[in-house]
């Protein structure tokens, strides 16, 4: 998937240019800038996988964490 890609769940929304998105295993892999956004939290990545139907998140390269209260 290219040019504005969002996945958006009950818990999280994540924003990119380029994604690779597996369906049949509910993976995703990304070596784009994205932001991630969940509830008082901001994450802002060069890059992301999202593996184990999505419970598990890691972000690569430069990393920024934003947490507000």
């Amino acid at each position: 998937l290219e040019k504005n890609v969002s996945f958006v769940s009950e818990r999280f929304k994540i924003f990119s240019d380029k994604v690779l998105f597996n369906r049949k295993d509910q993976t995703a892999v990304s070596q784009s800038t994205s932001k991630f956004f969940s509830e008082g939290t901001e994450i802002n990545s060069e890059g992301f996988s999202i593996i184990d139907r999505g419970n598990i998140i890691v972000f690569n390269g430069k990393t920024s964490l934003i947490l507000n209260q």
